[in-house]
């Protein structure tokens, strides 16, 4: 039983031939976005070569792809457009009930650990956030508190 062959991406291939076809500039505006948004991304023209042969990159990388050609274009862009699926999401009532039937029992297993694998790649791409909070912590300690109102019982009136 064998891959099955990744077909070529050709939503992603006319849009990224729409922004003058730099695979270099592309991946490296990519990464940029996603710096941006605190995540360490290392994607070059080769990854963009790859996405354009049908690999599909993880979340979020195809909402960060999406938004780059947004730009690019000056039109909206989804992730759709480009031919960049997601893997199905677990939703919030999944595995609460009792599947009837053992492929709906795998399916439901199979969201659950998918979930937890992106959340916990998610995480670990975030260390941003660990830098962040002391500044934010510190800013909120020291800076002088707004004017508090005086109530008219005080002043005896």
């Amino acid at each position: 039983m064998g891959r099955r062959a990744k077909q070529p991406n050709r939503q992603f291939e006319e849009l990224v031939e729409e922004t003058g076809g730099v695979r270099k500039a592309l991946a490296r505006r990519i990464v940029d976005r996603g710096r941006s948004l605190g995540l360490e991304l290392c994607y070059d023209h080769s990854s963009v070569g790859r996405w354009l042969a049908g690999e599909q990159p993880q979340p979020p990388v195809p909402g960060l792809i999406a938004d780059t050609l947004t730009e690019l274009l000056g039109r909206t862009i989804t992730p759709a457009m480009c031919g960049m699926t997601n893997p199905p999401t677990a939703t919030a009532e999944i595995g609460l009930e009792f599947s009837l039937s053992l492929s709906d029992a795998v399916d439901a297993s199979t969201a659950l650990w998918r979930n937890d694998v992106e959340h916990r790649r998610f995480l670990q791409d975030t260390s941003y956030a660990v830098a962040v909070y002391p500044a934010a912590s510190m800013r909120w300690l020291t800076l002088p508190g707004p004017e508090h109102p005086v109530s008219m019982a005080r002043h005896g009136g």
